[in-house]
């Protein structure tokens, strides 16, 4: 619950796909990293899915003769209207529009029975909770006098630069929702935010509020699929028919977690890559070569009970600091990067010994050391800006190219002793905003530097790749595993953002071994990297990632930013072809993964 007493805004985005499946270019990236500032605007952000947004204000109609409302990108066509009763109600979203095709007037539904009133069954762009609404709400108030009745109905409209703004009006108090709609005209993306605004002389309780409300047409068969898992095998797609009741995907963990990746799509239950409608959207709250220092450099870091929260170079393996080991990296022809964790602390560290109340706790009770750290407050103003200032100096004073940062545990007790209960509660959001604007902050002040969200791919999510370049798909480096982990988030995520490396990964059995070969093959379906001991390897081992290392670098641009095309089994795979309209370079992958199985020990050695 939040009390306010002015306004909240919130964002959503979602894709209709027809025929076939989205990929974006390299110019595209870019793209996604963008948000207007007229999104951007307000106290709290909650229930933030996200993807592209324009600056300018893309194709807007509007019938004042019937009332309807059309936006038009890329192939999609999304529509909504105003009914005999106010209501602004969903009409269409699907399959692009030519301008001879005509779309119905908004009219409410009828009732069923006496059971389910014409409110309920009338799909709405944001509905309140009242006036006979069963469905899930947009917006659900308490009042001060206890009213917890909300109908809202269509009260003004205009289009800017900024896109589309609709504005809603509570039938009796002054309370409005103004939606803004943006539609992306490259990929037909649409973004949409709900700002509530409170004008009424005391402050409201918003018990329940959402960016927007998602109206699919009557079909029996829908089917959900989302990514989910556990550490070390994430990213397992799951697909299943969407029946009555309440399907919820969530994290609770204070960052966008294993289980569940915060992405959906809802297809009639037989799309494909190249066959079937396909709606989808995704959450954007969080969470060549390089040579990375990883853990051990910084403080009196000598094991894993110690150490982090104090971002100073280790006297004890860096006696003159990082810039002597960054100039012999740099005369090598390489960049140098650095490994961070900076919303950990030690309690064995400067830091926690001069302000040991900077981490997240309850007062009076334990304070777990999960993994050895405890978890910094970053919603205190004073901890991010401490976070800021440590990255920005190490930034400024060494000639870093690339940060890996880590985040190695979730939370646990998720308390701020010095504020008032209601205060308290906005931690989880504060938090994250100050995650996101350090990131933001970084990227403005040193522009070329590239960085790494690694948590074990316990963060990915739209939200932290606006503010970095690549993601750590999995602590599980089994090139045989990885398989099936790469290829969940392909299904989300553009490839090039996912991290796949090369490494001495030797298996779990002496007998389960993997080529330098195939673990170069598993790994080159990403953005390919090499984290293995180069000083046990043969003249042969260089000679093999030599020459895959090469073969990588002509398939690249491919593999990160073409269209991708699943080939659904090793005896089809000749006989699938994308479509001639598909001018980019085309190139197949294809593997089998399964399993020979020994009697009485684990599978130990993989097909392909």
């Amino acid at each position: 619950m939040q009390k306010f007493r002015d306004v909240i805004a919130l964002i959503a985005t979602i894709r209709f796909i027809s025929r076939r499946k989205l990929y974006y270019s390299k110019a595209m990236r870019h793209h996604l990293k963008t948000l207007t500032a007229a999104l951007a605007a307000s106290l709290v952000f909650a229930g933030n899915l996200f993807a592209a947004v324009t600056e300018a204000a893309s194709t807007v109609q509007y019938d004042a003769t019937t009332r309807i409302f059309g936006l038009d990108g890329e192939d999609v066509t999304y529509a909504f209207g105003i009914n005999e009763r106010g209501e602004v109600q969903s009409v269409y979203w699907g399959g692009h529009l030519a301008a001879h095709d005509t779309l119905p007037t908004a009219r409410a539904k009828a009732p069923v029975a006496s059971f389910d009133s014409s409110n309920a069954t009338t799909a709405q762009e944001c509905a309140g909770w009242g006036g006979g609404l069963y469905a899930e709400p947009a917006l659900k108030i308490t009042f001060p006098d206890g009213n917890r009745d909300s109908i809202l109905k269509y009260f003004a409209h205009h289009a800017d630069d900024a896109g589309l703004h609709v504005v809603l009006k509570d039938i009796s108090r002054d309370v409005f929702v103004e939606l803004l709609y943006v539609i992306d005209p490259l990929t037909g993306v649409l973004a949409r935010s709900a700002v509530i605004q409170n004008k009424t002389r005391e402050p409201l309780t918003i018990e329940q509020a959402a960016a927007a409300n998602v109206n699919l047409a009557a079909n029996d068969h829908y089917r959900l699929s989302d990514l989910t898992g556990r550490w070390a095998s994430e990213f397992n797609l799951q697909q299943r028919e969407i029946v009555p009741g309440k399907t919820v995907l969530e994290s609770r963990r204070g960052s966008t977690g294993h289980e569940n990746s915060p992405w959906f799509a809802i297809d009639r239950g037989s799309a494909n890559e190249e066959y079937g409608d396909v709606w989808f959207g995704a959450l954007a709250w969080s969470g060549s070569w390089r040579v990375v220092i990883d853990d051990g450099w910084f403080g009196q870091r000598n094991d894993d009970h110690a150490g982090l929260g104090d971002w100073y170079a280790n006297p004890r393996t860096s006696l003159d600091g990082l810039s002597p080991l960054i100039k012999v990296v740099n005369s090598l022809g390489m960049d140098f990067g650095l490994w961070v964790e900076p919303e950990m602390i030690n309690v064995d560290s400067d830091l926690y010994r001069k302000h040991p109340d900077w981490i997240l706790n309850f007062a009076g009770r334990p304070r777990n050391e999960q993994r050895n750290p405890l978890v910094l407050n970053l919603a205190r103003p004073e901890v991010r800006d401490y976070v800021f200032a440590f990255l920005d100096q190490l930034l400024t004073e060494n000639r870093i190219a690339f940060l890996k940062w880590d985040y190695n545990r979730n939370w646990r007790e998720p308390g701020w002793p010095e504020k008032s209960v209601d205060a308290q509660r906005k931690l989880y959001v504060t938090y994250v905003e100050n995650l996101h604007s350090i990131l933001s902050e970084l990227w403005a002040k040193h522009p070329t530097l590239e960085i790494e969200s690694c948590s074990g791919g316990g963060r990915v999510d739209l939200g932290i790749l606006q503010l970095t370049d690549q993601v750590w798909t999995s602590d599980n480096t089994n090139p045989f595993d990885r398989l099936l982990i790469q290829d969940g988030p392909t299904h989300a995520y553009l490839p090039g953002v996912m991290v796949d490396w090369v490494t001495d990964f030797s298996g779990y059995a002496s007998a389960r071994t993997f080529s330098l070969e195939y673990r170069f093959l598993s790994a080159m379906q990403g953005a390919l990297g090499i984290g293995a001991n180069l000083e046990k390897w043969t003249p042969k081992d260089f000679s093999t990632a030599k020459e895959l290392t090469n073969s990588y670098k002509q398939i690249r641009e491919t593999v990160q930013h073409g269209l991708l095309y699943r080939l659904l089994c090793r005896s089809t795979a000749a006989n699938i072809r994308p479509p001639n309209r598909c001018r980019a370079t085309r190139l197949k992958r294809c593997y089998s993964h399964s399993y020979i199985q020994v009697r009485g020990s684990t599978p130990i050695r993989p097909c392909a």
